[in-house]
């Protein structure tokens, strides 16, 4: 199978170097890799052209994006930048800039689409460093392919039309190639090295917006509810936080619920809301017994 990875980049500099050279590593490397510079200021662009012009399979995109701050949107754009200078493959990863793959990593994941011909999408699992040691990112369950190391079937990411250029477009895939008849799987002994963990504090414009996702995917009121508790608690410990924090993410809700973008079909939003509640069952009753 052919393998090409697609890198957005703004301001990667202080990781990218280790990056790519987990990449470079690889028993089994890309047979592509789009670097795509997005308006970096600092180091990045000349760190990605020495490793172009020291590995044949590497490639440096120079991008121009908005100046506007769009969270989720500009690194989709960057990655549809990237994409169009695609060779023929049939595994297309989406990467972020700050990781470290283990050696095996594709090889495993090669192997893995090799076996189960309707797997759509794929990942490890991602660890930050905590002290001397490294521990599981604990913001997603460990069947979540994370944002930063998705790796597509093409034919896959092609029946869904591609990523939404949106916050929560890393939610949004998994469920949308789920309904198109593929399944997803995070393989767990592969565990990536997350250098710049995911920030754990939101400002209420940010709770905001994540509220508003889950209506624009068309959560019911009752899962709208219970997933902006269970993020607010997440976030904090403090009664009088959580419940402001509860509060700001499930107004935020109500407006992506009757707004006009949803992110979804209403046939999508019907299986996300079943396979939502199929997980709160299991939950329910693991507990239980």
């Amino acid at each position: 199978m052919r393998i090409a990875v697609v890198l957005p980049a703004h301001n990667e500099a202080e990781h990218l170097r280790t990056c790519l050279r987990s990449f470079v590593e690889q028993s089994r490397q890309p047979d592509q890799l789009i670097i795509v510079n997005d308006n970096s200021t600092d180091q990045t662009q000349s760190i990605a052209q020495e490793f172009a012009a020291e590995h044949t399979f590497i490639e440096l995109i120079e991008h121009q994006s908005s100046a506007e701050h769009q969270p989720g949107a500009k690194v989709i754009q960057a990655f549809n930048k990237g994409k169009e200078h695609l060779k023929a493959c049939d595994l297309l990863g989406k990467f972020d800039a700050d990781l470290i793959l283990p050696s095996d990593y594709f090889q495993k994941m090669e192997e893995l689409f090799k076996k189960e011909k309707r797997l759509g999408l794929a990942g490890g699992l991602l660890f930050v460093q905590k002290g001397t040691d490294w521990v599981y990112e604990n913001i997603a369950k460990k069947d979540h392919v994370r944002g930063p190391i998705k790796l597509y079937r093409k034919e896959a990411l092609e029946a869904i039309g591609g990523l939404a250029q949106s916050r929560g477009w890393d939610s949004v895939d998994r469920w949308q190639i789920e309904f198109a008849g593929f399944t997803t799987k995070t393989l767990q002994d592969l565990q990536v090295k997350h250098l710049r963990p995911t920030g754990a504090g939101y400002t209420a414009q940010r709770i905001s917006e994540k509220g508003k996702v889950l209506g624009r995917m068309r959560f019911d009121p009752l899962l709208g509810a219970l997933a902006c508790l269970k993020t607010a608690r997440h976030s904090s410990s403090n009664p009088l936080s959580l419940l402001c924090q509860f509060g700001r993410m499930y107004s935020g809700y109500w407006k992506g619920f009757f707004g006009s973008d949803h992110l979804v079909t209403r046939a999508q939003g019907h299986f996300i809301r079943g396979q939502r509640w199929k997980g709160v069952w299991q939950a329910l009753t693991s507990k239980q017994h």
